[in-house]
C-alpha cells in the first residue's frame, strides 16, 4: 500500500483494507500480536474521547467510556445500534451502574409548592438527563416518553407544566407516584404547610396546628372539622399537649393551667373534640361548674355563693389548691406552707385581730380546743 498514508486513508481507505488485507496492516502495526492495541488506541481511545488502557479488556473498559462520553463515539462511526444490542442480548450483561442500590431511586424526591420543583435523585434519572441516547440503545428510542420508560413511570417525565392542576388523580394511584417519590407522605411536602421531609404528617401536624391553627386545613383539602374528629377518635389520639403535668391545673399561684392558655390562643381547636360554645359548652361546664373566666365581681360574690352552696371547695379545687385561697384570704401567707402550720408566726407578730375580719372569735377555739384535748 502507499506509504506514508494519504490524508483520506483514515476515513475512506483503511476500513475496507482492514476487512480484506489485515495481514498487511500487521506488518507495521503488529495488530494481532498486540491484541489490536494499535487499533484500540485510536478507535477505543482518542476517536471516542477516551484514554484507552491496554491492561483492561475493552468489554470491561467500554462501560466507563460510554458512561462518561455517551454512545455517540461508538454509533455511526464503527458500530450500528444492533451491534450493541446483539452483544448484550447474547451475553446478558447488565451495566454495573444498574446494580447500584441508588440506581432506581435515591434520597427523597420532594418539592416545595410554589417555590421549587422536585429534583431527580435516582441515578438512572441523572444518567438519562446526561446521555439519553445511551439508554435508547437497549430500551428503545423516544427518550423519557418511550414505551419502556412509561411502562414504569406511567406518565410523561418530567411532569408537564399542567401537572399541578391535574395530578389529583395521583391520590388514586399512590404506588405509581411511589416509583420516584419513595416517602409515602410526599403529598404533605406540598399540601401541608410546615411539613418536614422524612417525618410523617400524623406526627408533624400537631406542631403546625399549634403554631397556625387548624383553619388552614379546611381551605384546600379537608371539608370540615369532622375529618379531624373522626381520625382522632378512631386512633384514640390525644394531643401531646394534653399530657403535660400542668394541662388540667397549674398549682403555681400566678400561672394559668396549660389548657386555659391554649384555649385563649386557639379557641376553635378545642371546639373540634369538645364541642362549640366556648367556655359555656357542656364539656367545659361539666368540670368548671361555674362561669369561666370568673365574673368581674366574683371576688365580692363568691362568699355568698359558698354560703348558698352554689359553690363548694371541691369545685374550686378543680383549678386551685388551698394555697391559692390563703394567698388572698390570709395576708402574709407563704405559697409552700400550709396556713394551719404557718399562721402562728403571723398571729404572734400582728395579733389575732386580722383573723376576725372573716372569722368569729370562737372560730379559733374550734381547732385549738380540739387540739388541746
Amino acid at each position: 500500500m502507499e506509504m506514508p498514508h494519504p490524508e483520506e486513508f483514515k476515513t475512506k481507505t483503511h476500513p475496507e483494507l482492514v476487512k480484506t488485507k489485515l495481514d498487511k496492516c500487521d506488518l507495521c502495526h503488529q495488530v494481532k500480536k498486540t491484541d489490536f492495541l494499535f487499533c484500540n488506541d485510536c478507535h477505543h481511545g482518542s476517536a471516542s474521547k477516551w484514554t484507552y488502557d491496554p491492561k483492561v479488556k475493552w468489554t470491561t473498559q467500554h462501560a466507563k467510556a460510554v458512561t462518561t462520553n455517551g454512545v455517540a463515539g461508538c454509533l455511526g462511526k464503527c458500530h450500528e445500534q444492533k451491534f450493541c444490542v446483539d452483544c448484550h442480548t447474547k451475553l446478558k450483561p447488565v451495566p454495573t451502574s444498574h446494580k447500584d442500590a441508588k440506581w432506581l431511586r435515591d434520597k427523597l424526591t420532594v418539592t416545595a409548592y410554589g417555590s421549587k420543583a422536585a429534583v431527580a435523585s435516582g441515578k438512572h434519572a441523572l444518567a438519562a438527563g446526561t446521555a439519553i441516547d445511551s439508554c435508547e440503545v437497549c430500551h428503545g428510542a423516544g427518550g423519557t416518553g418511550s414505551k419502556f420508560c412509561k411502562g414504569c413511570h406511567g406518565m410523561d417525565m418530567p411532569h408537564p407544566d399542567t401537572f399541578k392542576k391535574n395530578h389529583v388523580s395521583g391520590s388514586k394511584t399512590p404506588k405509581l407516584c411511589a416509583n420516584c417519590h419513595t416517602f409515602k407522605e410526599l403529598c404533605s411536602d406540598c399540601h401541608h404547610k410546615d411539613a418536614k421531609n422524612g417525618v410523617a404528617w400524623a406526627k408533624q401536624h400537631p406542631k403546625a396546628i399549634a403554631a397556625g391553627g387548624a383553619a388552614q386545613c379546611f381551605e384546600k383539602c379537608h371539608e370540615d372539622k369532622q375529618f379531624c374528629v373522626s381520625c382522632h377518635t378512631k386512633l384514640k389520639a390525644v394531643p401531646a399537649s394534653h399530657n403535660a403535668k400542668n394541662w388540667t391545673r397549674d398549682l403555681a399561684l400566678k400561672k394559668a393551667a396549660g389548657h386555659s392558655t391554649a384555649y385563649k390562643a386557639q379557641t376553635d381547636s378545642c371546639d373540634y373534640c369538645h364541642g362549640t360554645g366556648g367556655v359555656e359548652a357542656k364539656f367545659c361546664k361539666s368540670c368548671h361548674v361555674l362561669p369561666m373566666p370568673h365574673p368581674a365581681d366574683f371576688k365580692d360574690t363568691h362568699k355568698a355563693d359558698f354560703a348558698a352552696k352554689k359553690l363548694t371547695r371541691k369545685s374550686c379545687e378543680n383549678c386551685h389548691n388551698q394555697f391559692f385561697c390563703d394567698n388572698c384570704h390570709h395576708a402574709g401567707s407563704v405559697a409552700n406552707q400550709p396556713w394551719r402550720t404557718y399562721h402562728p408566726n403571723l398571729v404572734k407578730k400582728n395579733g389575732a385581730e386580722p383573723c376576725f375580719k372573716c372569722h368569729k372569735p370562737t372560730f379559733c377555739s374550734y381547732c385549738h380546743v380540739r387540739l388541746i384535748h
